[in-house]
């Protein structure tokens, strides 16, 4: 697990305790908004976690346009020019799930997902490690 992912359950431990800690957070893969998040950011001892939802990017391209493969690029291309360090970026999806494919059967919307080469669906979403964007830290069935 990376020093980045250690340090978010720690923050939660902090919080649980009752401690005044938190992250800064957004679900958001509008570049403006991420990059005001990153602006927040800057000048913290913090990091930011960043999440897309299956309605914004997904395998098609969801609402904006974006491939699942193309969102870390974004965000830790807008952290690295504002000057925010790609470890100090945490990326996430949230309101995952079969949205997209709620009126289809089951056996119809897998399909989608599994032949579609190069993209990750955000059914199985995965949280990448910045420092390496090739490489998920792991990857959750949802």
């Amino acid at each position: 697990m990376s020093d980045l992912l250690l340090e978010t359950v720690e923050t939660v431990e902090k919080h649980k305790a009752g401690e005044a800690v938190g992250v800064y957070s957004v679900c958001s893969s509008h570049p403006l908004v991420i990059e005001a998040s990153i602006l927040q950011v800057l000048g913290e001892d913090g990091y930011l976690l960043v999440e897309a939802t299956s309605n914004q990017v997904d395998q098609f391209g969801g609402s904006t346009g974006m491939k699942p493969r193309n969102f870390p690029r974004l965000v830790v291309g807008l952290a690295e020019r504002r000057g925010l360090s790609a470890d100090r970026v945490v990326l996430g999806g949230e309101h995952l799930g079969p949205n997209r494919w709620r009126g289809l059967p089951a056996e119809e919307a897998i399909i989608p997902t599994s032949r579609t080469p190069g993209n990750a669906c955000f059914r199985t979403w995965r949280f990448w490690d910045t420092t390496d964007l090739a490489q998920p830290v792991f990857a959750a069935p949802v």
